[in-house]
């Protein structure tokens, strides 16, 4: 996300707030919250291609979904507990459509890219031990 024609006042007075409208909107489903090392970085310092996360919001009981904040920056990650598709996708339209309603500068929001990633990994040392057998 790129937060286009904010000057530094106004970035950091609509991120703080962003933070705890997001937060407090999200929070029935994530409400585990960290605040990362890397929030004692004030955002104005950051060169603009540089996006650093800063605030995790987590499941209480699970750990997964999570929702990562930072400057330009919203993340959605499934890992473990991840099932299908069909029920990742409710998770990502809700967490946007919160982002939106927390975000109130709406003519200022830039979005610079919507990237949708999808990593299949295995466990290395199973795959390598089935094929030390054969």
């Amino acid at each position: 996300m790129n937060f286009i024609g904010l000057t530094s006042e106004v970035f950091q007075t609509q991120y703080i707030f962003l933070i705890g409208r997001l937060y407090e909107s999200l929070r029935d489903k994530f409400s585990k919250y960290e605040i990362l090392p890397t929030a004692n970085i004030p955002p104005e310092t950051l060169p603009p291609d540089v996006k650093i996360i800063q605030y995790r919001f987590k499941d209480k009981d699970y750990g997964w979904p999570v929702v990562q904040l930072g400057p330009c920056i919203l993340t959605i990650n499934m890992n473990e507990n991840y099932d299908t598709w069909e029920k990742f996708k409710p998770v990502i339209e809700e967490v946007l459509a919160k982002f939106l309603q927390s975000y109130t500068e709406k003519e200022s929001l830039g979005i610079d890219k919507l990237i949708l990633k999808y990593i299949d990994a295995f466990d290395f040392k199973k795959k390598t031990q089935k094929m030390e057998a054969v």
